[in-house]
C-alpha cells in the first residue's frame, strides 16, 4: 500500500512536470538565442562535430546534434524544436527522485522531485531551444553514477559516469566545473581507501574523457585568449555592477582596482570552503557531497569571471537546482525529526 501511494504521488508529480513544460510550448515565437541554436543545428552533422560554431562558442556539439536529427524527424515548428528540452526537463524530475531516494528515502525524494517539477528556472529552460535542460539532466544522472560507483566500485558504474560526464561536457563548456567538482569528490573519497587500483581506474577513465574533449577545448581557449578575430568573451555584467557597487571600478570602466586585502579575504573564504569540502568528503556524508559539488562549481565560475573575463550568468548554475532541491528537502526532513 505504501509503495502504491508513493508511485501514485510520483506519477502525479511527473504529470505536473509534463503539464508545466508542454502546455503552451509552441505559443511564443523563437527568440534570438533559440534562432541561433536552430541555425547551428541546420549544418551537416559532420560539420557540427568537427567545425567551430558561429554563434554559440561556449556550446558543444551534443545538443545541436540532437536538434539536428530531431528536426529532420519532427520538423522545425516552435513546439517540435522545444520538445527535446521539455523531455529532458521531465526526465530531470525523475532523475532527481531516483538520486534523492538513493541518498535518503522515498518521501524526501518526492519532495525534491516536486520542487524540481515546479522550479520556475527549470520550467523556463525546459521551454527553450538551448542546452541548459539537457545539462541539468546530465548533471543529476552523472552525480548518481558517481555516488553509486564510490559506494560499490563496479566498473559499469564508472563507465556510465564517464559516458554521462563526457556528454555533459560535450553539450556545454560550463559543464566542466561540474566535472572538476566531481573529480575532487572522487579523488578525496578514493584516497581514503586502500584500493589504489580503484584510484588508477578512476584516473584512467577521466583521462579518456579529457582527451576526447581536447580538440573542442582548444577552440574555446583560442576565443578566450583573444586569438579569434570574430569572437570576444564579454565580462559578466553581474561582476561589473557588483564591482562598481563595492567601489572597485569607475562607472563605464572595465578595469578593476581590487586591494590586496580583498584578494586575501577572497582566498581565505575559498580555502575555508575547500577545506570544509574535503572534510565532508572524507567523512563520506553523501548529502554534503551535493553541497560540495554546488559550492565548488559556484567558486570556479566566480574565479573564471574575475580572473579570466568569462561570462558569469545565472543560467550556468541552473543545472544545480535539482541538487539544491534534494539538499533543501533533506534540511526540512532533518528539522522535522529534531524539533
Amino acid at each position: 500500500m505504501q509503495f502504491n501511494l508513493q508511485a501514485l504521488v510520483l506519477s502525479g508529480i511527473l504529470a505536473l512536470a509534463v503539464i508545466l513544460r508542454f502546455v503552451g510550448l509552441g505559443t511564443e515565437s523563437l527568440w534570438q538565442d533559440e534562432i541561433l541554436s536552430v541555425l547551428e543545428s541546420r549544418r551537416p552533422w559532420v560539420d557540427i562535430i568537427t567545425e567551430r560554431f558561429i554563434f554559440n562558442r561556449f556550446n558543444q556539439p551534443f545538443y545541436f546534434l540532437i536538434i539536428h536529427f530531431w528536426a529532420q524527424a519532427f520538423g522545425e515548428s516552435e513546439f517540435a524544436l522545444r520538445a527535446p528540452s521539455a523531455i529532458f526537463g521531465v526526465a530531470t524530475v525523475l532523475a532527481t527522485f531516483i538520486l534523492a531516494r538513493h541518498l535518503l528515502n522515498a518521501w524526501v525524494a518526492l519532495g525534491a522531485a516536486l520542487m524540481a517539477a515546479v522550479s520556475p528556472a527549470l520550467v523556463w529552460y525546459s521551454q527553450e531551444v538551448r542546452a541548459y535542460s539537457l545539462s541539468a539532466f546530465l548533471l543529476v544522472v552523472s552525480t548518481y553514477f558517481l555516488i553509486r560507483y564510490l559506494e560499490t566500485r563496479r566498473n559499469w558504474l564508472l563507465i556510465a559516469y564517464a559516458g554521462t560526464s563526457f556528454l555533459g561536457c560535450y553539450a556545454h563548456y560550463y559543464f566542466l566545473p561540474f566535472f572538476a567538482a566531481h573529480n575532487l569528490v572522487a579523488l578525496v573519497w578514493l584516497l581514503r581507501t586502500e584500493g589504489r587500483s580503484d584510484l588508477i581506474k578512476w584516473l584512467a577513465a577521466q583521462l579518456i574523457v579529457v582527451l576526447a574533449l581536447i580538440a573542442r577545448i582548444s577552440t574555446v581557449l583560442d576565443d578566450v585568449s583573444g586569438s579569434s578575430d570574430t569572437f570576444t568573451v564579454p565580462l559578466s555584467e553581474f561582476l561589473l555592477d557588483f564591482a562598481q557597487f563595492l567601489g572597485l571600478r569607475d562607472q563605464g570602466s572595465l578595469e578593476f582596482d581590487i586591494p590586496w586585502e580583498l584578494w586575501f579575504l577572497y582566498i581565505i573564504v575559498w580555502a575555508i570552503i575547500l577545506a570544509s569540502s574535503v572534510v565532508a568528503i572524507w567523512r563520506r556524508d553523501k548529502v554534503a557531497l551535493l553541497v560540495v559539488i554546488c559550492l565548488l562549481t559556484l567558486i570556479q565560475l566566480v574565479i573564471g569571471g574575475l580572473l579570466f573575463d568569462l561570462p558569469l550568468v545565472q543560467r550556468y548554475l541552473v543545472p544545480t537546482i535539482p541538487l539544491w532541491s534534494i539538499i533543501t528537502c533533506y534540511g526540512f526532513a532533518w528539522l522535522a525529526t529534531h524539533l
